[in-house]
């Protein structure tokens, strides 16, 4: 997490999940904490 804050990302916090956007880039990035069980993309 530090690292993308290093590189100019802004972070938020929804529930477990941290959002990092930044200005330029247009994925946004939303890392979970280990275990978390996440839904799969289609």
């Amino acid at each position: 997490m530090h690292l993308l804050q290093r590189l100019g990302f802004q972070m938020r916090v929804r529930g477990s999940h941290h959002v990092f956007y930044c200005e330029g880039v247009e994925e946004i990035l939303n890392l979970q904490p280990r275990g978390a069980s996440a839904k799969p993309f289609r």
